[in-house]
């Protein structure tokens, strides 16, 4: 069947375009999409062409929508037309490669790959899955309990996600910011304790809201390997442990001694796939919120004016969701 897409053909070009998807087979759901959740940092760096190796031009990205089942195909019991579900990626017949492919009017895929969004989540807010889901994965990993204190560096969606979820097992958190908006968004859902690393002496403060304990967990969660000693420094307390919560391009470069003179543990997360069905009943119950995080929604006409937005790296997007719902 054919559908709509934003394809990009060639480094930073966003078009949208008709695609074709295979046909409905034996255990596939058809599904039209209703929201596609951009994941700025990891899609960015497919598009501009920077990150090779998950696939090549001409590409869909997108790894996360919500929609409602339009079919399925022979076998398949799980769902029925009419149902709410989230995607985490999508099918081509050929033309287009997926990596993802999640920003599409349709999505055809097997029904173990999709899962119900329950009732009290916003589908708009549920298109977002993915980035809490991250978070999520980081919490879990590195075991953040009631008796932690978690600095968080960088409050884009994921490290935002991830203050959400240590402040919900409740972990104090403290997080670093200098961007006003992504401040501003941190303190209203995640923490009170939010520093500016170009105002506040970091060090003092830390060791102040610590009570000169220093942070059990430290998240690395700016997506810039420039600022990584910026946050192992802050490991000075024996057994603390460090997440690396961002994806960094080429080689990282450590301070061992941050890391050998206090015996810390390092956990590397990646995606946040097996979490889905937590982030979609936490939405539901308000254990963790997206809202006001989406600053951006475009229709699917008018998708590839915001991605030439991210192309450009406006960081006045903080969340940015692309509606289908009349494609």
């Amino acid at each position: 069947m054919k559908a709509k897409a934003v394809v990009f053909r060639e480094a930073s070009r966003p078009a949208l375009e008709e695609v074709v998807l295979p046909e409905l087979g034996a255990g596939k759901v058809l599904v039209k999409i209703h929201y596609s959740g951009v994941s700025i940092g990891t899609e960015s760096s497919l598009f501009m062409g920077e990150r090779t190796h998950n696939g090549t031009f001409p590409m869909v990205t997108g790894y996360m929508a919500t929609g409602v089942v339009e079919a399925v195909g022979a076998g398949v019991s799980a769902f029925k037309p009419g149902d709410r579900v989230a995607s985490w990626a999508n099918q081509f017949a050929g033309g287009v490669n997926s990596v993802w492919g999640a920003h599409c009017s349709h999505h055809l895929r097997a029904a173990d790959q999709l899962c119900a969004v329950p009732e009290g989540a916003d589908m708009k807010e549920a298109a977002m899955f993915v980035l809490p889901g991250v978070g999520l994965s980081a919490v879990e990993m590195a075991n953040v309990g009631s008796t932690d204190t978690v600095l968080v560096s960088g409050q884009g969606l994921i490290g935002q996600f991830c203050a959400q979820w240590a402040a919900a097992r409740g972990a104090k958190v403290i997080a670093i910011e200098p961007d006003p908006l992504r401040a501003s968004l941190a303190r209203r859902h995640a923490t009170p304790n939010v520093l500016n690393p170009l105002e506040d002496d970091l060090d003092k403060e830390v060791e102040r809201l610590t009570d000169g304990q220093w942070p059990t967990v430290v998240v690395e969660a700016t997506a810039n390997k420039k600022l990584i000693g910026q946050s192992s420094r802050f490991l000075r307390r024996m057994h603390a442990r460090m997440v690396f919560l961002s994806w960094y391009p080429g080689e990282v470069t450590l301070d061992y001694s941050h890391f050998h003179n206090w015996e810390a543990t390092a956990f590397f997360p990646m995606g946040g796939g097996h979490t889905k069905q937590a982030v979609l009943a936490g939405l539901a119950r308000g254990t963790i919120t997206v809202g006001d995080n989406i600053t951006d929604v475009y229709a699917h006409e008018d998708a590839c004016a915001g991605f030439s937005r991210v192309c450009a790296r406006d960081r006045s997007i903080m969340g940015m969701v692309v509606d289908w719902r009349n494609a």
